[in-house]
């Protein structure tokens, strides 16, 4: 099932940022939220196999839509000094959803009839509906609005959220400046053809680092026991169910702790030496 998820994101790739940047990032994270909820919707009421593949593949080509608009939203939202630890933030997130779905199926595992299964599908719905009810407090990217030449509405939302409502703010108009200044510096970077992207050793380096970083993190061994954890408990003689259960709820939760404290202290640390370090814990321990 861990296939599907990943050749559904996998398929959603291509039209994500064309998604993201033509709809605006509150729209595209209610799209993601009702194609989420109908992948729950199918996985529940799944009456084969195929059509419980057909809902994983489903939910991850939404959760791509969600995650990138989503945190695309809360960057380009976030005051300047709090950016680093609302983006940190974010990424723990996930062990939140970890840990209800750990805790879910603790509780239902043991069923013998087939909503063992049916109520977790089911209970995916909730976030996506979530996320359509609130979405709509939120305010629009100021980022996007320019970029749409909405600008007064974007110099109103940056002085009612970093200027604290004063219309004369020189903090509120230097950071409306610096977006609009780095929105035309991406406009002349995407005229750049791709034989110039790697035209220079220094280009080169860059693309390949780009390329590869996403690989090594999951070549770490982390998505193993993401994904596998099942066989794994098996190979050092917990067979239990409700044990293996436990253990993961435990991961999750370690993990929270572990990814808020991270989130916390990132921006008194420079971001590659705290990656360097993490990645270099991830693979010694």
């Amino acid at each position: 099932m861990t296939a599907m998820d990943s050749l559904g994101s996998l398929a959603a790739l291509p039209f994500v940022p064309f998604i993201v940047d033509k709809m605006g990032r509150r729209d595209s994270i209610f799209l993601g939220a009702v194609i989420s909820i109908a992948g729950g919707i199918l996985q529940g009421s799944a009456m084969s196999f195929l059509m419980f593949v057909v809902a994983r593949f489903v939910f991850g080509f939404a959760k791509v839509i969600c995650i990138v608009a989503a945190s695309s939203l809360i960057g380009e939202l976030s005051h300047p000094k709090e950016r680093a630890i609302m983006g940190g933030l974010f990424d723990a997130s996930w062990d939140l959803g970890a840990i209800t779905a750990a805790a879910v199926t603790l509780w239902t595992f043991a069923m013998t009839s087939n909503w063992g299964w049916r109520i977790p599908s089911f209970l995916q719905v909730v976030p996506g509906l979530l996320q359509i009810s609130f979405i709509w407090f939120l305010p629009e990217s100021p980022r996007w609005l320019i970029s749409r030449g909405r600008g007064n509405e974007a110099y109103a939302i940056i002085m009612k959220y970093h200027a604290e409502g004063d219309d004369d703010s020189e903090f509120a108009k230097a950071e409306y400046t610096q977006i609009e200044e780095t929105l035309e510096a991406e406009l002349k970077t995407a005229q750049t053809n791709q034989k110039e992207v790697l035209s220079t050793p220094g280009m080169r380096k860059r693309v390949i680092i780009a390329v590869f970083l996403g690989l090594f993190a999951s070549w770490s061994g982390v998505d193993l026991i993401i994904y596998l954890l099942s066989p794994i408990l098996d190979s050092i003689g917990i067979h239990d169910n409700r044990t293996k259960n436990i253990v993961n709820l435990a991961k999750t939760s370690w993990g929270l702790v572990n990814s808020t404290f991270m989130a916390l202290i990132v921006p008194r640390y420079p971001r590659r030496r705290i990656f360097l370090v993490s990645d270099m814990v991830i693979n010694h321990v």
